[in-house]
């Protein structure tokens, strides 16, 4: 198996950590719009505005709140990067079992059991399909904000905890 066949296989593991890293509240933005697939240098992490429209905001934050800034690229990203480099550069044992761990974590949706969180999340899907983004002004663009982080090459010591 090619190297780029084996990271095209931890997909799962891709979207458990996104998952993880994603911001909560009802579960919309993390069971409803995040989704995983190959491109052809990889694997490609898409963060759907038209089912979760605040997306933007969260990542880029508010004059009101950073809590959640840069959730995308300062966490979710790197956590991945270093995961595929722990997995697969470096072998280390430890690194990747703590992301497999949160991947796990991400992709167990816990609160599925609760009728009254999955109806809050059902509500917060159906707002978000129905937001007219040309309300958000710069971010009308059909959905096309992408964030440009997201094409950086990272820095950091990978070889630690996100």
């Amino acid at each position: 198996m090619s190297l780029l066949s084996a990271i095209r296989s931890e997909k799962h593991t891709v979207l458990g950590l996104a998952r993880f890293y994603a911001p909560f509240d009802t579960g919309n933005l993390r069971y409803n719009a995040i989704t995983v697939g190959d491109i052809p240098d990889g694997i490609g992490l898409n963060y759907d505005l038209s089912s979760a429209f605040y997306i933007y905001f969260l990542e880029e934050g508010t004059k009101y709140t950073q809590q959640h800034q840069g959730f995308i690229a300062n966490q979710t990203f790197p956590a991945i990067a270093s995961y595929i480099q722990a997995k697969y550069a470096d072998y280390n044992d430890d690194l990747t079992d703590y992301y497999k761990q949160n991947a796990k974590l991400g992709n167990n949706d816990v609160y599925k059991k609760d009728s009254e969180m999955l109806q809050k999340r059902d509500e917060r899907l159906l707002e978000s399909k129905l937001a007219s983004m040309e309300t958000y002004g710069h971010m009308s663009n059909e959905f096309s904000w992408k964030h440009q982080s997201g094409y950086e090459t990272y820095q950091p010591n990978l070889r630690q905890r996100f």
